[in-house]
């Protein structure tokens, strides 16, 4: 491993780059940090998560031109995602750190400036973001969620503004930001505090930018800028590339329930409003129904109810519902027939959410809408 540091109170802002194989992509990531006009100064930790392509004398190349820039790390061994963010981030010592992954790029020269006047101006503001357009280059020029983030009146697929679910206010608290995550990554823009240290299971769910989000803005607001600044390209080889919505439940699904219940765990210490907590049961249970309602779709129904026993303290916990024995057509149905009684599976209808929780009068039992 090679890092050279750039420290000191004289940067204010560092911009933390994680890329693994994108000879493709991370050039013109890298052309958009240096295209950056601010009246401060600024680096860029990019690091290179033992790239067995080009990718690495790419960020070479431009950390020899432009030094005063970029702080490369490569690395020996490939440690995954959030072990390569979260080295870069200790390495930085600067007030604000800003985010993008190597195959998303900055579009706006003053991105860098505008939300740094933005925090200046607002400092009892934890953080902010903008909306990001989302750029498809799969192979089969499709994306699932596509129509979910293009309600725009020139038909461009904006994160998060193209989204129905999304309201344009001035602030927000993770609340509002839990049910769908509508904050993307390469608009992401915080102001740091050092002292929350990432938890063991940080590491293990395979998502980065969501729990570091919420453990930084913690009981706090963040801002919005109503302004399209960056890229995220939706690629093949992307993590959460599938098929369509019930693929992606599926498979996805199992991980955001582990982190659901590790961040349930951390934000119900008595530290933090309940509201957070409650917020985090709700997607608990959205993502279980999810999660069951994607495997119904994909799956043969033995395979289905070996996962309902595989989550059967789970179901019962947050339903009271049991799943026991083997499988039987008619144990299966009784299972499913109670599962959409007490959460309604996906996709959902907002008018018979709403009459069904008039009628039960249990808010608490059914899940919000979210796009994911």
């Amino acid at each position: 491993m090679r890092a050279e540091a750039i420290r000191g109170q004289d940067i204010p802002v560092s911009v933390i780059c994680p890329t693994f194989n994108q000879e493709k992509y991370i050039e013109q990531a890298l052309k958009g940090f240096t295209a950056q006009k601010t009246s401060f100064r600024f680096n860029v930790f990019v690091g290179d998560d033992c790239s067995t392509d080009q990718t690495a004398s790419i960020v070479k190349d431009y950390s020899q031109r432009y030094p005063d820039i970029f702080v490369p790390i490569f690395r020996d061994n490939n440690i995954g995602g959030a072990h390569n963010w979260q080295d870069m981030i200790t390495r930085s010592s600067s007030k604000y750190l800003a985010f993008c992954d190597g195959d998303d790029y900055w579009t706006d020269p003053h991105k860098l400036q505008k939300q740094f006047d933005f925090m200046e101006t607002n400092p009892s503001l934890r953080a902010c973001f903008h909306d990001v357009e989302v750029k498809i280059e799969t192979a089969d020029g499709k994306w699932f969620q596509a129509k979910d983030f293009s309600n725009t009146p020139d038909g461009k697929i904006l994160w998060p503004s193209g989204n129905r679910s999304f309201i344009k206010k001035d602030s927000y608290r993770i609340e509002n930001y839990i049910p769908f995550g509508f904050v993307h990554t390469s608009s992401m823009f915080i102001r740091w505090n050092y002292s929350i240290d990432f938890p063991s299971w940080f590491y293990g769910h395979g998502v980065g930018d969501y729990p570091m989000w919420l453990l930084q803005i913690g009981s706090g607001r963040f801002g919005y800028i109503d302004e399209i600044m960056s890229v995220h390209r939706r690629v093949s080889t992307s993590t959460y590339h599938f098929k369509d919505r019930y693929d992606f439940w599926r498979n996805s699904k199992p991980g955001w329930i582990a982190l659901d219940e590790s961040l349930l765990r951390y934000f119900s210490n008595g530290k933090f409003p309940t509201s957070i907590s409650n917020a985090l049961m709700l997607k608990l249970k959205d993502d279980l129904a999810k999660m069951i309602k994607g495997s119904l779709e994909k799956d043969p129904p033995e395979k289905t109810w070996e996962l309902l026993v595989r989550y059967q303290n789970l179901i019962g916990n947050l339903f009271h519902i049991p799943v026991l024995g083997k499988y039987s057509h008619i144990k299966f149905k009784c299972t499913l027939y109670a599962l959409k009684t007490m959460a309604p599976l996906p996709p959902y209808k907002v008018n018979k959410m709403a009459k069904a929780l008039r009628k039960r009068n249990k808010r608490s039992e059914l899940t919000y809408l979210t796009m994911n």
